[in-house]
């Protein structure tokens, strides 16, 4: 129950910063490696998941399957900031995106492998809960 209330807490947070502040989340977007068509699509199917992500976390038939899409989430966030901090991209991208705007790409790294971690542990525990009944 505790890691369904963290996952959703970080998911609603997100959603509505990205809602809140459409227009400087959408900058953000923009100052990233991608190319327009993908920032294009990213602006509107990243908080639409996190839409989902909350629907799912809050109705217990599909939990375990939003805790699974936020594994991902985290983790192809966090490999996108390992690609960042290996100087992977020509330039280093505006480290702006996300949650905490103000973090390096190193702790936007750390930040997503804990979310990661977290969901992982969520999908052990769900599996163990449904087990049980």
């Amino acid at each position: 129950m505790t890691v369904l209330f963290a996952l959703g807490g970080y998911w609603a947070y997100t959603l509505a910063d990205g809602l809140l502040n459409r227009g400087e989340y959408v900058r953000h977007l923009q100052s990233q490696v991608f190319p327009d068509s993908v920032t294009s699509l990213l602006t509107w199917l990243l908080p639409a998941l996190n839409l989902l992500m909350l629907i799912f976390l809050l109705h217990a038939p599909w939990q375990r399957a939003g805790i699974f899409v936020s594994t991902v989430l985290f983790s192809l966030t966090a490999m996108y900031a390992a690609l960042v901090i290996a100087d992977y991209f020509p330039q280093a991208p505006c480290n702006c995106i996300g949650t905490v705007r103000n973090l390096s790409w190193e702790g936007h790294f750390i930040l997503n492998l804990a979310g990661a971690a977290l969901s992982l542990c969520g999908l052990f525990l769900n599996g163990r809960e449904r087990r049980k009944v």
